[in-house]
């Protein structure tokens, strides 16, 4: 007790990134499991591509994700960043969907990388 007032203190620090605030209103259980069950696929991608991109990445990639193959987990990770791409406009960033091997299967893996331009300079003579 400090001045006749109880000490509260912290049980929990903010270790994530502030994206991961946005899970808080929405559990993950119900983002990966529950919520592609009751919506059909484009409501999906809909909702997906309004995710940040940590947890989009996070989610697609999941195993607990309920999409059948890996072959259809990878279609539907390009068309929610092709939703997302069409939203962003103009962007630095430069998303994309890769199979990759793993172990003695195939996953999807979502990548993010500053996309290259053309710097033009003007030289003057």
């Amino acid at each position: 007790m400090e001045n006749g007032r109880p000490e509260f203190r912290r049980t929990c620090e903010y270790t994530q990134p502030k994206e991961r605030e946005m899970a808080n209103k929405f559990s993950d259980e119900y983002l990966v499991k529950t919520l592609p069950e009751q919506v059909s696929e484009p409501d999906l991608a809909s909702a997906y591509s309004q995710l940040p991109f940590d947890l989009f990445k996070q989610y697609v990639e999941s195993a607990d994700l309920p999409i059948g193959s890996t072959q259809k987990r990878f279609a539907f990770a390009k068309k929610v960043i092709a939703i997302r791409k069409k939203a962003a406009g103009t962007s630095q960033m430069e998303e994309a969907a890769v199979l990759a091997m793993q172990g003695d299967g195939m996953a999807v893996i979502v990548t993010r990388k500053v996309k290259k331009g053309r710097n033009f300079f003007k030289v003057e003579g």
